[in-house]
């Protein structure tokens, strides 16, 4: 009767959850490039590059409050380059919108760093974040001071370093929470970054690594669920697909296929709840383990008593 009753009751609660609807939306125009793997990092093809997204957002991004470009959609060091920054600045301000997008940065020290940068209507970059976990042989080499011949074998060829912390940009539009390529497949990641006080979530990711696999649909995969924990809005822009806008509630809003030229127009808004699993983790499944290590001890010493 317990178990029905559990059972019974999350379906009322699930079904009335499903009934509410976001009143206050904002536009967003996600833009997938679809730079294939083998020229991306071509220093030949950079304004072809710049180009690509440029007119993409002309064309197909207008009227939107936050125009996203995926992960190292500049892969480059954008504040070397005079004319490919001037050009991406000057999305946002023509077209009165914001933009966020991935690029290679560097820190004061000459280190390298997976960006996201944000511009805001004015044309100004005002708030940057810095991905914090980065994969290993991907984007740095672990146990290279011990092991020095590995230094080489980094799939760009060059070691990042990692940001400072899981904080979202502040904008005028809210506070958004970045997640750069598989960050999100972490919960604890996306737990502490809307308890940072981000409002909505953003994936940025370049999946072209994986070709037509599985691997592209297994990583969107992830962020159903993080949207689900979280009860935010996931915006989620791939260099190659998949591009996506989940609501709060797990439900695909709109997706691109994979390796396709495209522009994604979508709705989302800004929240401000904090769930139990953002606030407490993985405790509630530790304690229901105890309980029945408890329960299974209990039982095998009875077990034993009887026997004697």
């Amino acid at each position: 009767a317990i178990v029905l009753l559990l059972f019974a009751s999350s379906l009322a609660y699930g079904f009335a959850r499903l009934q509410h609807k976001d009143t206050t939306l904002l536009n967003t125009a996600i833009v997938q490039g679809n730079i294939g793997q083998d020229i991306k990092w071509n220093d030949s093809v950079k304004m072809m590059t710049v180009s690509k997204y440029y007119r993409l957002s002309f064309g197909l991004a207008q009227k939107a409050d936050l125009i996203i470009w995926p992960e190292t959609a500049m892969p480059f060091i954008i504040e070397r380059d005079i004319q490919a920054h001037k050009y991406v600045k000057a999305v946002p301000a023509m077209l009165g919108s914001r933009l966020l997008y991935g690029a290679v940065g560097q820190n004061s020290k000459g280190n390298l760093l997976n960006a996201a940068h944000y511009i805001d209507r004015s044309g100004e970059t005002a708030g940057t974040y810095n991905k914090v976990h980065l994969v290993p042989f991907g984007e740095y080499t672990p146990i290279v001071s011990y092991f020095p011949f590995l230094e080489h074998i980094t799939a760009i060829g060059a070691d990042f370093v990692p940001g400072k912390g899981h904080l979202p940009i502040v904008t005028d539009t809210g506070r958004v929470g970045i997640l750069i390529c598989f960050e999100g497949i972490f919960p604890y990641i996306t737990n502490e970054t809307v308890r940072n006080g981000a409002q909505v979530l953003v994936n940025l990711t370049n999946d072209a690594w994986y070709d037509r696999t599985s691997a592209p649909y297994q990583h969107f995969a992830f962020y159903v669920f993080r949207a689900i924990e979280t009860d935010r809005f996931v915006l989620r822009a791939a260099n190659t697909g998949i591009s996506a806008v989940i609501d709060p509630r797990g439900r695909i809003q709109g997706k691109t296929p994979i390796f396709t030229e495209d522009v994604l127009r979508g709705t989302y808004s800004l929240k401000n709840t904090m769930t139990p699993y953002v606030r407490y983790g993985d405790y509630f499944i530790l304690v229901c383990l105890v309980f029945l290590a408890g329960i299974v001890a209990v039982y095998m010493f009875r077990a034993r008593v009887r026997e004697k």
